[in-house]
């Protein structure tokens, strides 16, 4: 049991990484011409590892409560929310200027919404498929 999990873990790792970083090395996602960097792919794959994780744990979940879905959806609305306050706010105290607008430009790429769809399902596909 502990090397299957070891194993589904290394399987999601490899999907989690490759599938955005694939999906980013053609071609630039935006029509002024401008690249993505190592912050704009880091914060698409931790997105899709916050989405993923949550929805592994409602895999998990065998009573649904209030509470479940609390951490469940709130859990991935949380960090959408985070994701774009600390975009704006926290630059301005020199903490992390080169997050300035990453929030933004994540969430106008449409790379980044596909992906949003397809790697957690992909990922997860096969663990829902072993619980069927």
């Amino acid at each position: 049991v502990f090397w299957g999990h070891c194993i589904n873990a290394l399987i999601h790792s490899i999907i989690l990484f490759w599938f955005p970083l694939k999906m980013l090395e053609h071609d630039s996602p935006f029509t002024n011409g401008q690249g993505n960097d190592y912050l704009f792919a880091g914060n698409m794959v931790y997105t899709y590892v916050v989405v993923t994780v949550c929805l592994k744990a409602g895999m998990e979940t065998t009573a649904w409560t209030r509470f479940s879905h609390l951490a469940v959806w709130g859990s991935m609305v949380l960090w959408m929310v985070f994701f774009a306050v600390y975009s704006v706010f926290w630059p301005t105290i020199p903490i992390a200027p080169d997050m300035l607008g990453q929030a933004g430009k994540v969430m106008q790429c449409w790379h980044f919404w596909l992906g949003l769809v397809l790697v957690p399902t992909a990922c997860l596909l096969k663990d829902f498929a072993w619980a069927a």
